[in-house]
């Protein structure tokens, strides 16, 4: 079955059962899986929100708490993309002790397919909020958790360009098909698609 170009589905994501009525970018935050997070996230997907029973339910699986409110689909993939990824640090041999890792935990985890996804994910947001982080373990100190630009520090500028522009053609159904109209060098094209930082 063909649901977007490029792309087919040829198996089942098992999600928890709190999951159903979450965002397509949640359920890809929760199935790992980058090429549906990126073909979801270049297609505009992302700015819906999450209803409360479903940040309820992540509350009880993820064993922290969330706010009562909505939460913007976004900002949960990120939270159970981190909490993936910490799971993972703490269950190989650098995660047996109470340090953090070193410099931060999406730089350890490498290439994984939760790494790619949170990548993905990171490229598409201004910065992640300080409250989204809080909660998490190193939560009080968010640069162990992501790159600076990504939670401490000003993003560059570039970065909140790319994030205007897609904004910009999203709010218009342009996306994907406006990036590669627009008269731009390639490498600035892959920066709109998210292909590249």
């Amino acid at each position: 079955m063909r649901l977007l170009p490029g792309v087919s589905v040829s198996e089942m994501v098992s999600t928890p059962l709190w999951s159903c009525g979450s965002s397509p970018v949640v359920v890809a935050a929760m199935a790992g899986s980058p090429l549906l997070m990126l073909t979801l996230l270049q297609h505009g997907a992302g700015h819906s929100t999450v209803s409360t029973s479903v940040s309820t339910g992540l509350t009880q699986h993820a064993r922290h708490t969330q706010h009562r409110s909505a939460v913007n689909g976004v900002h949960m993939a990120i939270l159970i993309l981190l909490r993936k990824l910490e799971e993972d640090w703490r269950g190989g041999e650098e995660g047996r002790g109470d340090a953090p890792p070193q410099p931060d935990l999406l730089t350890w985890a490498g290439r994984s397919p939760h790494a790619q996804c949170l990548r993905f994910l990171l490229r598409s947001v201004p910065r992640v909020p300080g409250h989204v982080l809080r909660d998490l373990p190193f939560g009080s100190d968010p640069a162990r958790l992501l790159p600076r630009p990504c939670s401490c520090d000003a993003p560059a500028l570039t970065h909140l360009a790319r994030v205007a522009a897609r904004e910009f053609l999203r709010a218009r159904n342009l996306l994907p098909e406006g990036v590669s109209a627009l008269s731009l060098p390639d490498s600035l094209r892959r920066r709109l698609s998210l292909l590249e930082d």
